[in-house]
């Protein structure tokens, strides 16, 4: 796949026209006008260079922009493409679910990235991540983010570099299936780890997060659960429990009363009968007896009155005794009553009772069977998180032995596969020699045998004198050019980069970049694109020393392979547009 032509309905619009092959550069630079008078506003900044490289991702199945959808209304933009040796016309409307079209014909954005894909790209096994949009972005490396790290073109990478690391995986040949395992294993570890973390935490469970803890107290809730049930089984509900329950109640207050009474009549009768008991008369002659004692003289009138006093005294004790008896006799009587009434009262006392112990009321059956299934439940509860919790930590284990396993399987795939690694280090190391000479340089492909991570692949390149100014973009250079030009799972013919690649390079590792970029797409019939400030350019020829160079500058930066020439009086859109394309740019694939 390579590009052709990005041209748009609006005459206004500047249409690129790329070269099939070897060079396709677009230069920013101050206007060329000597009659136009020199300003700060005179730059070559906003003029549409880095718009150009946003234009072809649009067309090629990007997010819509919300600044083209403000400020670009009614225009549509056009992207042909030469793949599988034919042309085709992808043409999308800057509009919000705008019409997109596949040589005139209506294609959906999904359908369209779809299609891309496999003119693009070897099958890629439908493996998550490995989509168009991911893959074609090293190939036209746009925005400040891509141009960060050699093997991240996109904020998304950035913040998951796993995908990163399949795309360049994918893009170097390796085995992504293996990628694709040990992301998927350490996925699930982690899950695991969160619901075992989740389970232990949830306070129904936390206190007994240990299988024997648990196990006990399944066991106690499983014997209350039985004894409630068989309570629930025994007992009858009684809906006039409550009523029972109150004439209970008053038999036994009834029964405290007549028990009181009983006490009463039993010491009464007690009482009467210690009156009852006979006491001896005093005789007339103890009294004379008494009385000859003190030497009184006892005359017949007193002995008369004495025995008056006497026969008086037996006559009330006598009517005492028929009244004490009389009285003794109702007592008796009342205290049988009493007792036959207590008996009765406690007959239906019992009765109640019997009922009671027989009967449930309705509310507290309602209560115990609430009881007894809140009880199942937390047996239910305690079970599951159990058997969830047990089967998590088993799972785990597991998990660890096939990471492991799958450790040793990828050490033995990359033994397998040194040749292939080898050839793209060799051409990494050709490249960086075309800039820094003999240098020792290195493209290293290692086993990630950490079982924290979700990387399979160590993927790295090292410069010397990483730190020093232009190394970094040195090796994005370097890198990209690499797995351009290995050309393996893809059939992209076109790499370019925007001019925030040149810009912290040294001007003559500039010239070099650009030079190197000829040599190979020239030879190998590849299109390279680069946009670039005219004062990089400027800086470029001035490095150049040699004959050879100067002519050689002439031919690279000849009108043939300046395909654009930007200024603030002729910018790529045909007119000044304060728009930030950038700005609110949904998240992709």
């Amino acid at each position: 796949m390579r590009l052709i032509r990005l041209e748009a309905n609006n005459l206004a619009f500047r249409t690129v026209k790329f070269n099939r092959s070897g060079l396709s550069i677009v230069v920013g630079q101050a206007s060329q006008d000597p009659l136009k008078p020199k300003s700060k506003a005179d730059t070559y900044n906003g003029v549409g260079k880095s718009l150009c490289f946003e234009l072809i991702h649009f067309c090629l199945g990007s997010n819509s922009i919300y600044a083209f959808e403000q400020y670009l209304r009614g225009w549509i933009f056009s992207l042909v493409i030469e793949t599988n040796g034919r042309e085709v016309t992808i043409s999308r409307s800057a509009l919000p679910q705008s019409d997109i079209k596949w040589d005139n014909k209506p294609i959906k954005l999904e359908e369209l990235r779809e299609r891309l894909l496999l003119e693009g790209f070897a099958p890629t096994d439908e493996i998550p991540g490995l989509k168009f949009r991911p893959l074609i972005q090293p190939f036209l490396r746009s925005g400040r983010d891509a141009y960060s790290r050699f093997d991240i073109t996109s904020e998304g990478e950035l913040k998951n570099e796993y995908y990163a690391m399949l795309r360049n995986a994918f893009l170097l040949g390796l085995n992504v299936q293996l990628a694709q395992e040990k992301h998927d294993l350490r996925d699930r570890y982690t899950t695991l780890t969160s619901t075992l973390k989740q389970i232990s935490s949830d306070p129904a469970f936390a206190s007994l997060a240990n299988t024997d803890k648990t196990d006990l107290e399944i066991r106690k809730l499983e014997e209350e659960a039985k004894r409630l049930d068989a309570d629930l089984r025994a007992f009858k509900v009684a809906e006039d429990y409550s009523s029972i329950q109150q004439d209970a109640d008053n038999l036994k207050r009834i029964g405290a009363l007549i028990s009181r009474d009983i006490v009463l009549l039993q010491d009464s009768i007690k009482q009467i009968e210690r009156s009852l008991v006979p006491h001896p008369d005093v005789k007339t002659e103890e009294i004379e007896q008494a009385y000859a004692e003190v030497k009184s003289i006892w005359s017949e009138a007193l002995k008369k009155r004495v025995e008056e006093v006497i026969e008086f005294q037996r006559t009330l004790a006598n009517r005492r005794e028929v009244r004490l008896r009389s009285e003794l006799t109702k007592r008796n009587r009342e205290l049988s009553e009493k007792q036959a009434e207590h008996a009765g009262n406690n007959r239906a006392l019992d009765e109640k009772l019997q009922y009671l112990n027989n009967h449930m009321a309705l509310g507290v059956f309602a209560s115990v069977s609430a009881r007894l299934d809140s009880i199942r439940q937390r047996i239910i509860q305690l079970t599951t998180a159990s058997d969830q919790f047990q089967r998590a930590k088993r799972e785990q284990r597991e998990l660890v032995a096939r990471i492991d396993t799958q450790t040793t399987e990828t050490d033995k795939y990359l033994d397998k596969s040194k040749s292939l690694i080898e050839k793209a280090d060799e051409r990494f190391r050709q490249y960086v020699s075309q800039l820094y000479g003999s240098s020792v340089s290195k493209l290293s492909i290692e086993n990630n045998d950490s079982p924290k991570n979700l990387q399979r692949y160590k993927i790295d390149v090292h410069i010397p004198f990483d730190a020093a100014e232009g190394i970094n973009e040195a090796k994005i250079f370097c890198y990209d050019m690499t797995v351009f030009t290995l050309r393996r799972n893809h059939h992209i013919e076109f790499l370019g980069h925007d001019s925030s690649l040149f810009g912290p390079v040294d001007s003559r590792k500039q010239w070099e970049m650009i030079r190197l970029a000829d040599k190979v797409c020239r030879e190998s019939g590849l299109q390279y694109i680069a946009a670039l400030n005219e004062h990089d350019v400027k800086s470029m020829q001035s490095a150049i020393t040699s004959k050879t160079d100067t002519e050689e500058f002439k031919r690279i930066f000849s009108d043939q392979n300046v395909i654009l020439r930007l200024t603030h009086d002729s910018r790529l859109l045909g007119m000044a547009i304060d728009m930030d394309y950038r700005a609110k740019k949904k998240k992709e694939e």
